[in-house]
C-alpha cells in the first residue's frame, strides 16, 4: 500500500511540474502588444527608410511618432516635421526634419525665418543628426532666437545652400503664426496705445478725436515711445477689432523718423499717412491718436507731425 501512495505521488509531482514548465513556456513567449512606431522600432522590427519612416509588424506599418502633419517637398527629398504650417511658434523657433544625405555632404540646408513684411527675423544652418551610415535619409535639427516683429504672421523658408541641389530638393516654405507668447515675457513691457471705438463714444458728442486706451506688450527698449507708435501703427489685433476698436491708419504708413528736443515729439511719416485724408474729422482722429500715444512718457509735453519732413499742408 505504501508503493501505491508512493507512485501516487511521484506522478502528482511529476504532473505539477509539467504544468509549471508549460506556464513557464507560455509566459516566456508571450508578446508584447506593438501599437506605435517607437514601440516597433524598440522590438527590433524592420525600420523602413525614407523621408518619414517607417516600421513594419505582421503586416502592420507604423509611422514615426509625434510628427503630425508633415510637410514634404515634391521630389520626396526634404520633409519638415516642426514647425506645422499656421503653427504659432515660440523663441527660440524649433525645426525638425529629414533630408537626403547627399543635401548635407554637397553644402547643407540653410534656414531662414520672415515676418509677412519680409523682415528676415533669423536664419541659420540646420545640422545632420549622427545616425546609421547605411540609410539615405537623414534627420535634421536646429534651435533659432527670432528677432521681435509687431506683424502676426511670417514664413519660414527651408532650402539647400548649394546651388546645385535646387533641382533635387525643392525650398519649403512654411507659414507662421506670432503672438504675445512668442517672445519671453521678461523682455516685454507693457505700455498703451489709442483706438477709435464708436460704442464707447457718445452719440452726441461730434467729437472726432476722442480716442480710448488699448494696453499692449511691446519689446523692451530704450525707445519705448517708437515701440509703442509702431504698435499703433500696426492697429488693432483681431480680438480689439471684434470689441469696437478701429483706427484711421491705412496699412501702408511707415514711422519714418521720431525725434524728441526740447520735450517736443518730432514724429515723421511716408506719405500714406496723409493719402485719402481729405475731412477735418479724419484729420483730427489721425492726428489725435498719435499725440495720445506718445504723450503718456515722461519728458514730452507736446507733438509735431510732418510727412516726408514737411510739417505745412501735410493734408
Amino acid at each position: 500500500m505504501k508503493y501505491i501512495f508512493s507512485s501516487i505521488g511521484i506522478v502528482i509531482i511529476l504532473i505539477l511540474m509539467g504544468l509549471s514548465w508549460a506556464l513557464y513556456q507560455d509566459n516566456s513567449s508571450a508578446v508584447v502588444p506593438v501599437t506605435t512606431f517607437s514601440e516597433c522600432a524598440s522590438a527590433g522590427f524592420p525600420v523602413l527608410d525614407g523621408p518619414v519612416r517607417k516600421c513594419a509588424i505582421d503586416g502592420r506599418v507604423f509611422i514615426e511618432d509625434s510628427l503630425g502633419d508633415v510637410i514634404i517637398d515634391k521630389n520626396g527629398s526634404l520633409v519638415i516635421m516642426k514647425p506645422q504650417s499656421e503653427q504659432v511658434v515660440t523663441s527660440p523657433l524649433v525645426i525638425q526634419g529629414r533630408a537626403v544625405k547627399s543635401v548635407f555632404t554637397s553644402g547643407g540646408l540653410g534656414l531662414e525665418v520672415y515676418d509677412n513684411d519680409d523682415v528676415l527675423l533669423g536664419r541659420d544652418l540646420l545640422d545632420l543628426v549622427p545616425e546609421a551610415a547605411d540609410v539615405t535619409y537623414g534627420q535634421f535639427t536646429a534651435a533659432i532666437e527670432l528677432e521681435r516683429t509687431d506683424q502676426p504672421r511670417g514664413y519660414v523658408i527651408v532650402k539647400p545652400t548649394s546651388e546645385a541641389d535646387n533641382n533635387s530638393v525643392e525650398p519649403i516654405i512654411i507659414p507662421i503664426a506670432f503672438s504675445a507668447d512668442t517672445w519671453p515675457a521678461s523682455d516685454l513691457v507693457e505700455t498703451t496705445i489709442f483706438f477709435h471705438n464708436q460704442s464707447l463714444t457718445p452719440a452726441d458728442s461730434g467729437d472726432c478725436g476722442i480716442v480710448f486706451p488699448v494696453f499692449r506688450s511691446v519689446a523692451a527698449s530704450d525707445d519705448l515711445s517708437l515701440e509703442s507708435l509702431s504698435a499703433l501703427v500696426n492697429g488693432p489685433t483681431d480680438e480689439e477689432r471684434a470689441a469696437g476698436y478701429t483706427t484711421s491708419f491705412n496699412s501702408r504708413v511707415v514711422i519714418q523718423d521720431l525725434q524728441i528736443a526740447d520735450r517736443v515729439a518730432y514724429v515723421d511719416f511716408n506719405d500714406q499717412f496723409s493719402r485719402d485724408v481729405s475731412d477735418e474729422c479724419r484729420v483730427q482722429a489721425l492726428t489725435e491718436q498719435v499725440k495720445q500715444t506718445v504723450l503718456q512718457f515722461p519728458g514730452i509735453d507736446d507733438v509735431k507731425i510732418s510727412v516726408n519732413g514737411q510739417f505745412d499742408d501735410i493734408f
